[in-house]
């Protein structure tokens, strides 16, 4: 009769052991969950500001180009006569600046793709 209690008492103590560990495995498996989202937020974050700065870039260089393009424009009209949008210059002009605002367009949808999936996660 003894050993049976005794045996039971043993199992009881051994559930209840079992059952504190794995309320300790639950909560650790919490903390590398919160860990690697809250990681994962300042990554995309970071990304977003990258893709940000490098739209701003873009919009600056772009801007540039259509300046040298209007100068270049202005020139060959009032020293030449010669409208540069007929001339392989004009078309060069135009056809970099088209290149360069759809990379700025590319780089909107970057960013705006990578703010929502930060704010997924």
């Amino acid at each position: 009769m003894k050993l049976k209690k005794f045996r039971e008492y043993r199992n009881t103590m051994t559930n209840l052991s079992i059952d504190g560990q794995l309320k300790d495995q639950g909560q650790k498996a919490q903390k590398i969950y919160l860990d690697g989202r809250r990681d994962a937020q300042s990554e995309a974050f970071s990304s977003s500001r990258h893709m940000e700065r490098a739209q701003k870039n873009l919009e600056k260089l772009l801007r540039q180009i259509e300046q040298e393009y209007l100068k270049a424009k202005r020139r060959s009209k009032d020293i030449v006569g010669v409208d540069i949008d007929k001339t392989s210059v004009g078309r060069n002009f135009k056809r970099t600046i088209k290149e360069v605002n759809d990379f700025v367009l590319d780089a909107q949808e970057k960013t705006s793709f990578i703010k929502k999936l930060s704010n997924r996660i």
